[in-house]
């Protein structure tokens, strides 16, 4: 049945038009501001957009598609897991360090992905609204998500600051290296690099934190 102009009209919701993509993106990036990443429903991004959530599917896939287009990153940091976790559970321990630094570079050193992402983290340090949504996605993804899923056997807040050390200690290596052309870091080829940060990721995830209260003599 064909449906009435008068009955569209009372739905109050756009069926979609040349700008709806970027209502779409302008109402999802108010609230993710304001509400953050994990407290932001595709319905309630519907709603201020005036549009059937249907149409953030058609566009976007889901929510951490439109949180892709928002923050123009060019793959999903949950990629990153899933690539890295492949043949688990009969991946050995070792492994995990090296899959990651490996999916790591792979993402920022790339020809493609690279210099899109250092292009992001030039605005994350300028752009306090691409910081807290960025940040918010960080921590529903990677601390809460990913840490358990790559150390299911570590108690989870011990889990959530070693990935917490380890996403540091890589994104500053892209910072001295992308950002501050510190030498000799930014002279590195990717294999150099790649040997010199596997060891300090395995030395993140799995070597034994220092006891509160300890100081070298």
């Amino acid at each position: 049945m064909a449906v009435t102009s008068s009955q569209a009209g009372r739905t109050g919701r756009r069926r979609g038009s040349p700008d709806t993509r970027q209502q779409i993106l302008d109402a999802a990036r108010t609230l993710f501001a304001q509400r953050g990443f994990s407290a932001t429903s595709v319905r309630a991004v519907a709603r201020k957009a005036a549009v059937d959530p249907a149409l953030i599917h058609h566009y976007f896939g889901s929510k951490d598609g439109l949180f892709l287009a928002i923050v123009e990153l060019p793959f999903n940091p949950s990629d990153i897991l899933s690539r890295v976790e492949a043949d688990r559970p009969e991946l050995a321990e070792e492994q995990v360090p090296v899959r990651l630094v490996d999916a790591f570079l792979t993402i920022w050193e790339g020809p493609v992905t690279g210099p899109a992402m250092v292009g992001l983290l030039r605005r994350v340090v300028a752009d306090a609204e691409h910081f807290s949504v960025l940040r918010d996605f960080y921590i529903t993804h990677v601390l809460k998500t990913g840490a358990p899923r790559l150390m299911p056997a570590v108690h989870p807040d011990e889990a959530r600051l070693r990935m917490a050390l380890t996403f540091s200690q890589l994104l500053g290596v892209v910072a001295g290296r992308h950002v501050l052309r510190l030498e000799p870091l930014a002279g590195l080829d990717r294999t150099q690099l790649r040997a010199v940060l596997i060891p300090v990721v395995k030395h993140h995830l799995y070597e034994p934190l220092p006891t509160e209260g300890h100081h070298d003599a």
